[in-house]
């Protein structure tokens, strides 16, 4: 839906006199999820504190919630909820802040603030007697409110928004914020802002995401830079790399377009976990001068080159039940056989464990494997669940045995499952 400006010569609330702060109550139903907008005069706004009208917005003459919405008849309905950020510069970090008065004749609580994207920040605070702010807190703790508005006070509710974050970028983009309160006069307010990011790259995909890498090998991803349409820019170099990296910038012409490749690599051995850094690519402009940065995000998940899905064997004890768990190397080119594996002594009446290869070549070696651990009953009478290990001795030089959990729970009792 479009916002437009209210033209100047257009009075938003028309009358003999404009108090600096216009008052619009907003009230929300709570079964029908709709509201009206109220205009209030000097008169007007006592009798709505008296009767409490929940939380009420305040503008003042340099607010850009006068973007509105024209109604058929030629009028206009202002939205007090929303705030144009218009276009800002891709690294930018601007803020705005709604202003509302609680008209309730009791203290009202903000019990949760739910923003719609992770690039939006929003924090509470109110206006205290002493002309002292008293700031909410930062995120809900069980049922404890983020802050609690005494009656008649001014709220104020900042969003701050990182344009960092924001992944598509040259594109109108909403946001929108929804704060639950305990008032019965509006239990929910939303909040709407418009921003555009304007950079003069588009890098695709946004981010370069690499998922699982093998420990000890590493692993490779690339992204594609074109310049964004207007813009008439060029990409020079890699200025900013992380030491256990590697990359590198491709230029091509495609179909009259400028495209550069960005391809880089985790060299192995890399410590296991989640790898996140950031590469800074140089760009200038038509010029010739130098232009902002690129900053391309790199994400990767370091684990162990031979991965088990899933990762341990868990089943109910019951005579034949077996439970299959795939084996297979991340590392590329690789090929492994498997040579025994055997359960831990103290359940090998109860257990026994078989594999085969999957796709396996002329020499026996293949690159993923089938590990089935199977039940049988036995005269023993097992302490429930059975905990273990499978050992598993393999025809590798870089792995020459791996080790499998399992967990066997107590049979299903007939009784309970209606047998």
């Amino acid at each position: 839906m479009a916002a437009r400006m209210i033209p100047p010569s257009t009075p938003t609330f028309p009358g003999p006199r404009a108090p600096r702060y216009r008052w619009i109550a907003l009230f929300l139903s709570s079964s029908a999820g709709a509201f009206s907008l109220v205009a209030c005069d000097s008169a007007a706004e006592s009798a709505t504190i008296s009767q409490g009208g929940g939380l009420v917005f305040l503008l003042d003459s340099t607010s850009t919630t006068e973007h509105s919405l024209l109604r058929p008849d030629g009028t206009y309905v202002p939205r007090p909820n929303f705030h144009d950020f218009g276009s800002v510069a891709d690294g930018e970090k601007p803020s705005y802040v709604f202003r509302m008065r609680n008209t309730d004749p009791i203290p009202l609580a903000i019990k949760r603030i739910n923003p719609s994207c992770g690039c939006t920040v929003p924090s509470v605070r109110y206006l205290a007697d002493d002309g002292q702010y008293v700031r909410g807190l930062a995120r809900t703790i069980g049922d404890k409110p983020l802050l609690v508005v005494p009656s008649d006070a001014v709220l104020e509710i900042e969003l701050r928004v990182d344009s960092n974050e924001i992944k598509t970028k040259n594109a109108d983009k909403l946001l929108t914020v929804t704060i639950s309160t305990d008032s019965p006069n509006g239990y929910y307010i939303n909040l709407e802002a418009h921003i555009l990011v304007e950079t003069p790259f588009n890098v695709v995909p946004s981010s370069m995401r690499m998922g699982r890498i093998p420990q000890s090998a590493g692993g490779e991803g690339s992204v594609e830079i074109v310049p964004a349409l207007g813009f008439r820019r060029r990409v020079t170099e890699i200025l900013q790399l992380p030491d256990d990296m590697q990359a590198e910038l491709a230029y091509a012409d495609f179909l009259g377009i400028d495209k550069w490749t960005l391809t880089a690599r985790f060299n192995g051995p890399l410590d296991p976990g989640r790898h996140a850094c950031e590469i800074l690519v140089g760009t200038e402009t038509e010029d010739g001068e130098p232009g902002p940065p690129i900053r391309v995000s790199v994400l990767a998940t370091v684990v162990e080159d031979m991965q088990f899905e899933p990762g341990r064997f868990v089943f109910r004890a019951a005579d034949g039940e077996r439970f299959t768990v795939r084996l297979r190397t991340l590392l590329e080119g690789h090929r492994f056989a498997i040579l025994e594996a055997e359960v831990a002594p103290e359940h090998a009446r109860a257990l026994s464990v078989h594999f085969e290869k999957e796709g396996a070549g002329s020499d026996g070696r293949a690159a993923t494997w089938l590990l089935t651990l199977a039940f049988r009953k036995s005269d023993t009478e097992w302490d429930y669940p059975l905990r273990g290990e499978v050992r598993i001795a393999l025809n590798d030089p870089q792995h020459e045995e791996l080790r499998l959990g399992y967990v066997i729970h107590e049979p299903q009792d007939p009784a309970r499952s209606g047998g």
